[in-house]
């Protein structure tokens, strides 16, 4: 996002080039009186209250009578808006794909990790919305931003052919941060007897980059 630089005009009030009013950024004054050789002090406050993490940044002008030298004078303020520590999860959605009344299918790993504005020792817990669906282990804690990993398994024991939604909610301590997997589990009939069988792994990939990075690495499946 890119915010207009505000200024203090005459009455005091902060504008931007919209004339929209801008509210993280304020004075305790907005005009007075200096006798020569004497100075004054101004308090200027922000608040970032209902901001998006982020950087904002903004100008106080100040202007002068009496044909003063060195009039106007800018000043530029900036506000950085760090985001909350935060559980981080490696992907949003996992697929599982079985075939009735056979092997379960193959676990997919989940990674978890704090955000870098965590500090010391935080926990998490698992949740599952369904009976067929586990996370091994269900809790446990994460050093700093170190990941930790937890394997998610699904159990098509007595499930006929069918497509099944699950929801896997992890939380978050002390923050009470929370994150939502969407997992799908696929029951196919059996095929017949010397049928082609395509089978594709994993179900899932995910890419991530820093804002900027132009050269994103390759991904294989199989």
């Amino acid at each position: 996002l890119s915010n207009p630089s505000p200024t203090v005009n005459a009455q005091g009030t902060l504008l931007i080039a919209t004339d929209a009013s801008i509210n993280w950024l304020s004075t305790n004054q907005t005009k007075g009186t200096i006798a020569p050789h004497a100075t004054t002090r101004i308090r200027v406050n922000a608040q970032s209250n209902n901001l998006l993490p982020g950087a904002y940044t903004s100008t106080l002008l100040f202007t002068a009578d009496k044909n003063a030298i060195n009039n106007p004078q800018s000043v530029n303020v900036s506000l950085t808006v760090q985001p909350r520590c935060s559980l981080i999860v490696s992907t949003n959605a996992l697929t599982f794909t079985g075939i009735y009344g056979q092997a379960n299918p193959n676990t997919q790993s989940l990674t978890l990790s704090a955000s870098a504005s965590c500090s010391g020792t935080s926990s998490w817990s698992a949740t599952s919305s369904v009976p067929w669906l586990t996370v091994t282990p269900n809790s446990s804690q994460l050093q700093g931003v170190t990941p930790s990993t937890a394997m998610v398994a699904v159990n098509t024991t007595n499930l006929a052919a069918n497509t099944y939604p699950g929801t896997i909610t992890l939380t978050m301590s002390p923050t009470r941060n929370t994150q939502t997997i969407l997992v799908q589990l696929t029951v196919q009939t059996p095929p017949p007897p010397g049928a082609p069988i395509m089978s594709v792994s994993p179900l899932n990939i995910n890419f991530s980059v820093m804002q900027g990075q132009t050269v994103i690495a390759p991904q294989s499946m199989t």
